[in-house]
């Protein structure tokens, strides 16, 4: 086994006041989603998102 396989992520974006804008991760809880068990979390909303490369989710942030 890869060890890309072995290790999971999060990327993880919030503001100056710790409120959470955007963050993608791989914990699996929430198996219902196309994409499980990647997703996206924007605020109390959870999306069904694939992998984003670390780079794309830097740009992301800087354009916040």
């Amino acid at each position: 086994m890869r060890l890309h396989n072995l290790l999971g992520y999060r990327y993880h974006c919030q503001d100056d006041a710790n409120r959470l804008l955007f963050r993608y991760d791989d914990t699996p809880h929430f198996p219902d989603l196309d994409t499980f068990p990647h997703h996206k979390h924007t605020g109390q909303i959870v999306i069904s998102h694939e992998k984003p490369r670390l780079i794309d989710a830097l740009h992301e942030a800087a354009g916040l």
